[in-house]
């Protein structure tokens, strides 16, 4: 029990009142404990049955257990009693905000904030639901109403804090958390907000943001956006088995939110298993068909699965969605490369690097294109671009070294091949390559070793196509 319900439980214990059994049911539905606040409510709306925030935190609490018949059977009743009774409106508001239905749920709160416009809780859940629909200038003015009306509501500051991270604006969000923070120490979402903050402003602190989230989880071992958060970071730094395990938690605890489902489908993307991903992804579509992400996510597992059709339309819906989604352009460029469909995925590896999609495989990726459509010198330029972006890419140096192969530069395409294969030591074409450079030579033994190593890769991990195979059978034969 935390620190906020034991106090108030001894408050209660000496003198109940409404307002007290209000506040208790507030603390238990900021950690989850639904039944618990619908049981205060209860007994608060007994000893004042028209009791504003026992019957707001009522409603929220039945909307978040999906008991939506009863929720709404109780707003109606009280607007039937009273249609200038403005926690209803509110109720009915919660409800459909937790159906997803936020036009409606934008309807009712402006209808509550109509009949009573110095609340400042009205302000506060609309300006959410604005956040939700992407409407940040009004959801800003509505946060910035709210704390007007009510100074001391961290939560309101702690919202508006993690509006401004989207905004770059760094600086404000960590003012508005640390006084969220301040009037509320226990604040699981200011402590999962500036955990954001830090990630935002400088990512190398990412320990200090994981230390953020911790905490508040242990404040509230149900708030979803903390598991979320920490899940993502764990994932970027491949920990993978920390970040399934995080998502998992999502989906335990919200089986009907698409994001849970998104971030373990790109986990068991980032590991491999892609019919997982690809289950994943769809159930994330089911949920909210509008997230591009899910389609991109689901159009990569397809590529590397081979299913080029799924993959491409997957690809389309995502840019369809979200056109200045650089990633889906550069999937598809991927899968356009792997049809041989080369104009076509220039294109898109251009839209990807104009959009600002500046990583080096972009650029790796648009030098094999450049490659094999016969541009030599934009495709050195774009290796070497890639390689100064990551040095890391196997495949960079490997193509590279081909066009110095290719271009007689023999000392270079030997270094290149030696550092793919560093990076890369299972990398069959590497070794294929190599091997080609080693026969010119004369360095025939070095040479069938790479050669038989390629073929060995290849067994357990086929990556070469049928003519290079038989190219390397064909000289082999000969030793």
């Amino acid at each position: 029990m935390n620190k906020k319900i034991e106090k108030l439980t001894k408050q209660i214990d000496d003198n109940p009142t409404a307002e007290l059994y209000a506040e208790r049911a507030f603390e238990y539905n900021k950690v989850a404990e639904y039944d618990l606040a619908i049981a205060d409510c209860d007994k608060g709306l007994a000893l004042e049955p028209n009791h504003p925030k026992c019957f707001r935190r009522r409603i929220y609490a039945l909307a978040w257990l999906k008991q939506f018949d009863r929720a709404f059977a109780d707003c109606d009743k009280a607007i039937a009693e009273n249609p200038n009774y403005a926690p209803a409106y509110c109720g009915r508001g919660s409800i459909y905000c937790e159906q997803k239905q936020y036009d409606k749920a934008i309807d009712e709160y402006n209808k509550a904030i109509e009949l009573d416009p110095d609340d400042a809780i009205y302000y506060g859940l609309r300006g959410e639901v604005y956040s939700a629909v992407l409407r940040y200038e009004e959801a800003f003015a509505d946060l910035n109403k709210a704390i007007q009306i009510d100074p001391e509501d961290s939560d309101n500051y702690a919202t508006r804090g993690r509006l401004h991270i989207l905004f770059g604006r760094h600086e404000d969000a960590k003012e508005d958390i640390t006084k969220a923070l301040g009037l509320d120490p226990e604040c699981a979402l200011a402590y999962c907000g500036y955990g954001d903050y830090i990630m935002a402003s400088d990512p190398s602190r990412y320990e200090e943001s994981v230390a953020n989230y911790n905490k508040a989880i242990s404040l509230n071992d149900k708030f979803t956006p903390a598991y979320i958060a920490r899940g993502a970071i764990y994932m970027s730094l491949g920990f993978f088995p920390q970040a399934l395990a995080d998502f998992n938690k999502v989906i335990d605890l919200a089986d009907d939110l698409a994001e849970g489902y998104l971030n373990r489908g790109a986990v068991y993307l980032g590991i491999g298993h892609f019919d997982e991903s690809i289950a994943d992804s769809d159930k994330a579509i089911e949920l909210d068909p509008n997230i591009a992400l899910a389609y991109n996510n689901r159009g990569l597992a397809n590529n590397a699965l081979r299913n080029f059709d799924a993959s491409l339309e997957d690809c389309d819906k995502a840019i369809e969605l979200d056109p200045e989604l650089a990633q889906a352009y550069f999937n598809r460029g991927n899968t356009f490369l792997n049809t041989g469909r080369h104009e076509e995925a220039l294109q898109d590896y251009n839209k990807a690097i104009d959009i600002g999609h500046e990583q080096g495989l972009v650029y790796c990726y648009r030098g094999v294109v450049h490659h094999a459509l016969a541009n030599l010198e934009e495709a050195f330029a774009d290796l070497n671009q890639a390689i100064q972006l990551d040095s890391t890419i196997a495949l960079a140096y490997c193509e590279r070294g081909s066009i110095n192969a290719n271009t007689g530069k023999t000392d270079e395409a030997l270094a290149d091949f030696n550092k793919a294969i560093e990076l890369a030591p299972e990398f069959a074409l590497a070794y294929f390559n190599r091997g080609n450079i080693y026969g010119s030579q004369d360095r025939f033994e070095e040479g069938v070793a790479d050669l038989r190593k390629a073929l060995e890769v290849h067994e357990k991990t086929p990556s070469l196509p049928p003519e290079i195979i038989e190219m390397i059978e064909g000289i082999l034969s000969n030793f």
